[in-house]
């Protein structure tokens, strides 16, 4: 038996969950190997599916998160301002894509979750 990589050491422990360092490293291997990654985790007895996984979670992970996946504070503008004693004006949401949330009763409707789901929503698209 030889010397194992960094890589095969990570993936000791069977079918357990992979930490970020641990799936970083196996990345690291598969580049610097130069081979298709489907041809690496055959090699390597891997899921395929587990690797294009992370590969996509991590984006460029020499650096973290990809620009693709950060999150991005976009600007909001407000249209108008109603001033009524105990009415609750509609809020409108667009997102990229042409994604529109609308929310008739602003005050039926919790914050956390509507920020949960526009952040959902900002992810799928």
């Amino acid at each position: 038996m030889g010397r194992q990589t960094k890589a095969e050491r990570a993936l000791r422990g069977g079918t357990r969950h992979w930490t970020v360092a641990e799936a970083k490293c196996v990345l690291d291997e598969w580049k610097a190997s130069g081979i298709p990654l489907g041809t690496f985790a055959r090699q390597k007895g891997l899921n395929d599916t587990r690797l294009r996984w992370w590969k996509t979670r991590l984006g460029d992970w020499g650096g973290g998160v990809s620009l693709a996946r950060a999150p991005a504070f976009i600007p909001a503008v407000v249209r108008e301002v109603v001033e009524a004693a105990n009415t609750s004006a509609p809020v409108t949401v667009r997102l990229r894509g042409g994604v529109v949330v609308e929310v008739g009763d602003p005050a039926s409707v919790s914050p956390v979750w509507l920020t949960a789901v526009v952040s959902g929503l900002s992810r799928v698209g």
